[in-house]
């Protein structure tokens, strides 16, 4: 303790202030509760792309590499909002060619990158509901469960989030419309120029023909039409689906078809050489399981034609490779030769 009867200067010195910092530590602290109190109940956490769910599929290693730096280069172009780019990639394909799969290994990538600011999986046929309802999905969970995801992969927009849920404590029974134009356009137009806005992010959804609803599909698509528009240059949507009639059409429609590039999954002219190698790491796979539990692999090795054969019926489908694998696991401890696959 200094004292003094009279005028004293003191020179020199360090000053240390920790108020400011502990202001905004507690602030940073009170969006973060906040945002997670507030979206309890309404994110479905088994939507994402990094779920510990047994269906979270990825793409064997080595694989769809193509397709994979395709998606990559176009994600990380730096997009001018009035250069008339593409704001939105649609990646289509028919079942059982491994969309999911690309989806699941591109939103891992971006996500690594901290590229990735939000992705959503619908399950087949529940539109990621608990009661199979689509319509409750489109209105309780989709636009939360990216406004949550983009809340914690760009934590800048924590504050803005956080605003906009204490400002409107319904905004989670309003209209899907009303929730994105709140809990995501408002807040990252709210970043301004700031060096969290620069980087391009990616919106990743997957399977959108699995949401059986076709009204809740144009209205998911008309959503996302509006907000990469608005949001041109700072979001990217890739969407992954099947090629189905309605989809196709709102694909074509001027409002989407302006801002989007679209990729056929059968136009990879790498999709044989992935699926051998899919093949072939399987069978070793087995063979490998064999032989630690002491099973000898016998005439279990099937013959460069065999596989050839198993390629060429894929007709280019993961899902085909996939079950040949599957039903050879109990044929393991005999032949494989042709006849044993056209029925396949």
């Amino acid at each position: 303790m200094l004292s003094a009867t009279g005028p004293m200067l003191v020179t020199g010195g360090t000053f240390i202030t920790h108020n400011n910092t502990t202001q905004l530590r507690k602030r940073h602290n009170r969006h973060r509760r906040t945002i997670q109190e507030s979206f309890k109940g309404h994110v479905a956490l088994n939507a994402t792309h990094d779920t510990n769910s047994a269906d979270n599929p990825r793409c064997h290693p080595g694989t769809r590499t193509s397709v994979l730096q395709t998606l990559a280069d176009w994600a990380q172009a730096r997009c001018a909002a009035d250069s008339n780019p593409s704001h939105i990639l649609w990646l289509f394909g028919p079942a059982q060619f491994g969309k999911s799969a690309i989806a699941g290994s591109f939103a891992a990538a971006q996500c690594k990158e901290r590229r990735l600011a939000a992705s959503f999986f619908f399950p087949p046929g529940s539109g990621a509901s608990t009661n199979g309802d689509e319509s409750e999905a489109l209105e309780k969970y989709l636009v939360p469960t990216i406004a949550f995801q983009m809340a914690f992969n760009v934590p800048e927009l924590q504050p803005h989030i956080a605003q906009a849920v204490e400002n409107n404590p319904i905004i989670f029974h309003q209209s899907a419309e009303t929730q994105v134009e709140q809990l995501v356009i408002a807040p990252v137009l709210s970043l301004g120029t700031s060096p969290a806005s620069r980087v391009p992010r990616t919106i990743i959804i997957d399977g959108l023909d699995k949401c059986a609803d076709q009204d809740a599909q144009n209205r998911i698509l008309a959503i996302i039409a509006d907000t990469a528009n608005r949001l041109a240059g700072r979001i990217k949507f890739v969407i992954f689906s099947r090629p189905e009639h309605h989809i196709t059409i709102a694909f074509n429609r001027p409002a989407l078809k302006s801002v989007t590039h679209s990729m056929d999954i059968m136009d990879d002219a790498n999709v044989f050489n992935d699926i051998r190698m899919f093949l072939k790491d399987g069978f070793e796979q087995i063979r490998a399981a064999r032989a630690l539990h002491g099973i000898k692999a016998g005439p279990f090795s099937p013959q460069e034609q065999v596989i050839e054969l198993m390629v060429f019926q894929s007709c280019g489908s993961f899902g085909y490779a996939r079950t040949a694998l599957n039903v050879s696991q109990p044929l393991a401890g005999r032949a494989i030769n042709t006849s044993f696959f056209f029925w396949i």
